[in-house]
Parts: structure tokens; sequence; C-alpha cells
């Protein structure tokens, strides 16, 4: 009896603490679960960032032709396209900078914040990255024709697909090069006005194949500073990563470089403009067009010239 009563608080204590763990990972699973079918669901929707004018009716010619009219002058306010066509390369020394859970999940680089000199073949989608500081300093990651590479120094690029280049280096010389880029769209109209933040913007809506979204191609909507026919904002897609996200950037801290007009600081948000979810900010230190990059150094195997793979 005293045997009896000696080792049922330990049975008991044993098996309530069996209940909490079965508990916890009841949780756990269920919470697992959840997310599971929810970005199953969300994977199913496809984002549409079109303004309700162009989701009701499909735009007319002269809404197009007005479209690819403002788009013509915010190229000519930025600097003009047959001027920065000129320019051939543009190596820019920034720092990518990434805040709060997303971004700590979302961040291409290993280390937070990342700062980087990124030299580009403008009108492209060649260009290549060397890390400046942080756990890769001294790496380069590059990308040409599509194909991806890593190299360390001194040493020869090794070829090898890697999504992470594939999607995060072109995304990154797309956003510098926005301006002039959007041009290449199947499909530019204009979408109306809008006001944010005070400021009075006039739309542009960029794609390609069809208006209507599709899983292939992204969609983009341009907010042009009616003041300054700068672009201010971009909203877009991103299908490359699911078809559900969306995104938003802000362009600030102009300046003129060799008479272009260059963003310094690209505030990247999740969602609409007006939601305010700062995800990260690519800020420039240095921005030089026309830089004298060996065509080997953005090139490294130009016997690979097949597209995207």
């Amino acid at each position: 009896m005293t045997v009896y009563y000696t080792i049922l608080p330990y049975f008991t204590a044993q098996f309530q603490h069996f209940h909490s763990f079965s508990h916890y990972i009841m949780k756990k699973t269920t919470f697992i679960l959840s997310l599971f079918i929810l970005l199953f669901c969300l994977s199913s929707c496809l984002s549409d960032i079109r303004t309700q004018r162009l989701k009701q009716q499909t735009s007319t010619k002269t809404e197009q032709q007005k479209g690819q009219k403002l788009l013509a002058e915010a190229m000519e306010a930025h600097g003009g396209l047959e001027h920065w066509k000129a320019q051939k390369t543009v190596e820019t020394i920034l720092t990518d900078k990434w805040f709060g859970l997303f971004g700590k999940m979302l961040k291409p680089w290993k280390s937070n914040p990342q700062k980087l000199k990124h030299q580009i073949l403008l009108d492209t989608d060649i260009s290549r990255v060397e890390f400046l500081d942080g756990k890769l300093a001294g790496d380069i990651w590059g990308i040409q024709y599509w194909h991806t590479y890593t190299q360390k120094k001194g040493q020869q690029p090794i070829f090898k697909k890697d999504k992470n280049i594939y999607f995060v280096l072109p995304t990154v010389a797309y956003f510098f090069e926005l301006p002039f880029r959007l041009r290449e769209a199947d499909i530019i109209t204009y979408a109306g006005k809008t006001t944010l933040k005070g400021q009075n913007y006039e739309l542009v809506y960029a794609t390609w194949q069809e208006e209507k979204p599709n899983k292939q191609m992204d969609q983009y909507l341009v907010y042009i500073n009616t003041d300054t026919k700068l672009i201010d904002w971009v909203e877009y897609t991103v299908r490359d990563k699911a078809n559900f996200i969306t995104g938003s950037v802000h362009y600030t801290d102009y300046r003129a470089v060799n008479d272009i007009q260059v963003s310094f600081t690209q505030n990247i948000y999740s969602g609409k403009p007006k939601k305010q979810k700062k995800l990260h900010q690519f800020r420039y230190e240095s921005v030089v067009f026309g830089a004298d990059i060996p065509e080997k150094t953005l090139i490294p195997a130009p016997e690979k010239r097949k597209g995207k793979f």
C-alpha cells in the first residue's frame, strides 16, 4: 500500500506530462495543416491588379494610345530612351535591407543588410553582383542569357542552375531599369487617375499576351507623377514566386546621373501602396552609367547563348 501511494504521484505526473505533450503536438499539427490548406487555396488564386475600369471592359485603342504616350513622356522625363540606351552599361553600389519576420524569411542573401556591387548590361537580363560585405564577401553571382553562375575571387565561374540567382538578379536590375524597360510590354494602356498621399497620378497598365491575368505573365500598374512626369510608384505581381503575390515599389530620392533621373532609394512593400508594409529597401550609394566593364566580365561564357531554361 505504501508503495502504491509512493508511485501514484509519479505516474500521475507522467500522464499529465504526456497529455500536455500530446496536446502540444496536436496544436502544432493543426497549425501546420491549416497553413498548408491556406497556401494551397492561395496558390489557386490569381492576383489581378487591374483597375475596376479595366476589369469591366477591355481597353480601347484610344486608351492604349494614351497609355503609350504617358509612358513615353515618363521615359523622356527620366532622361530619354535613346540617351539611356547609349550608356550601354551601369555599375552601382547598393545596400539591400530586409525588415520583419517575412523579410528574414524571404531575403535572398545570407547577410542582412547586404552591400553589393551590381554591374548591368542595360536593356538585357545580363548582370552580376559582387558581395562587398557579410558572409559571402568577395563572391560573385551572375546571370548571362538566363544561365546562372557563381564565382569565387580569383577563380573561374561555375555555371549551375540556381533558382535564387535566376530570380533575384534580373529582378534587382529590372527595378532599377523599369522606367525604360516597361516599353517592352505587349500591352500598354491608360488606367485612369488616382491620388496618393496628396499627390495626383496618371495610371498606366502594362502586361504581356492579354490584358486579363494569366499564370505566366506579370502585371504592372505605373503611377506617373502629374507634376514631374516621373514614376513614383509601381504595383506588380510576382508570378515566378506565387500566383497570389502582389507588391509595390516606391521610387524616391531622385538624382540626376549623367542627365538620367535615378531613384537612390527604392522602398518595396507587400500589397498595394496604401497598405505600407515595408518588406525591404534598396539604397544606392553610387551609380555610374557607361562604366568600363569588359564584355568577358558580364558574359564569361559567350558560348552559352540559349534562352531561358
